[in-house]
């Protein structure tokens, strides 16, 4: 009889050394998948923040393409329409001082071109960020697809990245203009908010 007692108490302890160990097997293959995720939205966020910068980089040159002999009141100009130098103080890049200064702004896409735009009501810091600032993947490719890409989405949906590009400062010092720049991509993992930044300084010369 105490055999039997103990023979069975012994399975009993071998089924929760099991259930035991399996948990903890299940806990560590859950936590490495969470961090493979978080390691792959990283590397998309930086890519974003990149591309961001490189937006605006590409704004600032285009303009010098398009208007040479003005570059210094043009260099800033986000009228993709624009084709007179008198044209780009109507809608341009800008940094304004205080507390409640409108510096953040989207990127968008006008035919071929990029440009920024900006409303009072949107704030990189006011979450949930605006649509606006939202990047999707594309619901054509699917999620294992090697082709998958991150657009501007529309208005009312959901978006799984967040970017704006906020204006830090406008330097006007001897005569020369020097513009810093900050993209912002944040994104959730679960309920907690993730960010990344990137900042880049542009002149008006060369």
């Amino acid at each position: 009889m105490n055999k039997k007692g103990e023979t069975l108490l012994e399975v009993l302890i071998a089924l929760t050394i099991v259930a035991v160990s399996a948990a903890a097997a299940a806990s560590a293959i859950v936590s490495a998948n969470k961090g493979l995720a978080l390691s792959k939205n990283y590397m998309v966020a930086q890519n974003l923040a990149s591309e961001g910068l490189e937006i605006v980089k590409n704004i600032r040159d285009t303009n010098w393409m398009k208007f040479p002999l003005n570059k210094k009141d043009c260099w800033l100009n986000l009228n993709v329409a624009a084709t007179q130098s008198t044209d780009c103080a109507a809608e341009k890049i800008e940094w304004n001082e205080g507390a409640d200064a409108n510096n953040d702004y989207y990127i968008e896409k006008i035919g071929n071109r990029w440009t920024l735009g900006t409303d009072s009501n949107q704030k990189i810091d006011n979450l949930p960020v605006p649509d606006k600032f939202g990047l999707k993947l594309e619901e054509s490719q699917p999620p294992a697809s090697p082709e998958r890409k991150y657009t501007p989405i529309s208005s009312g949906e959901t978006a799984a990245f967040y970017r704006g590009i906020r204006v830090l400062d406008l330097d006007t010092t001897n005569g020369e203009e020097s513009l810093t720049i900050q993209v912002i991509v944040k994104w959730y993992e679960g309920a907690k908010l993730f960010e990344i930044q990137g900042t880049e300084i542009l002149t008006n010369y060369l």
